[in-house]
């Protein structure tokens, strides 16, 4: 999970050297919507992760006291 930024910032630092975003720009996508999809798609992986951990914690260790609490926070 501490990788996720670093993964994150990839695919729009390969279109930028690229210049894709700049074809995206000249094709009338605005900035906005077009990091919009960015983070909504990132956000599927964290959210994937964050609940196959959630779910090998409750499994695995019974102790934990309000696991939900532990999904917030990851």
């Amino acid at each position: 999970m501490s990788i996720f930024p670093a993964f994150f910032a990839l695919y729009p630092t390969a279109e930028r050297l690229r210049n894709v975003r700049a074809l995206h720009y000249s094709n009338g996508v605005r900035s906005a919507p077009l990091w919009t999809a960015y983070v909504l798609f990132d956000f599927i992986f964290v959210m994937f992760v964050s609940v196959i951990v959630t779910v090998l914690f409750a499994a695995l260790w019974s102790h934990w006291y309000g696991i939900g609490y532990l999904f917030i926070t990851l």
